[in-house]
């Protein structure tokens, strides 16, 4: 028995089609973007820190095209992407590669670079004038 009304069989994957909603009636794009309540709007961009930890020696050339589109080419190398739904399938991809935190913004190279760069291990309390 058909789900659809006349009991025609439409092919798989093919939907009936629906009645248009009257020229009255409020769509989507008459109604203010700030009342849907959108989350890009509301929310504050926030950005995927994606750092290289395996490399991709020996693995398929799919895993090491995603690796190339993510924009990550050596191991420790730190990069920053909009958290967006294709970047998140791209990282799930190659999880087993990557870690990944969730940043506010995203960082310069100078910034990283800083941030891994250790401390001298000594600092100079005062310094001696010179003869």
């Amino acid at each position: 028995m058909s789900l659809y009304t006349n009991n025609t069989a439409l092919p798989p994957g093919r939907l009936p089609k629906l009645p248009s909603l009257p020229k009255n009636s409020p769509t989507a794009s008459s109604i203010p973007q700030h009342q849907t309540g959108h989350p890009k709007e509301t929310k504050a961009m926030s950005f995927f820190r994606i750092t290289l930890r395996r490399s991709a020696i020996g693995l398929p050339e799919r895993t090491q095209g995603v690796l190339a589109a993510l924009g990550l080419r050596r191991r420790m190398q730190t990069v920053f992407h909009p958290v967006e739904p294709q970047f998140a399938g791209m990282i799930f991809k190659v999880k087993e590669l990557v870690t990944v935190h969730e940043v506010d913004r995203a960082l310069t190279k100078a910034e990283v670079k800083a941030e891994r760069t250790p401390d001298r291990g000594f600092y100079v309390e005062k310094a001696v004038p010179r003869m």
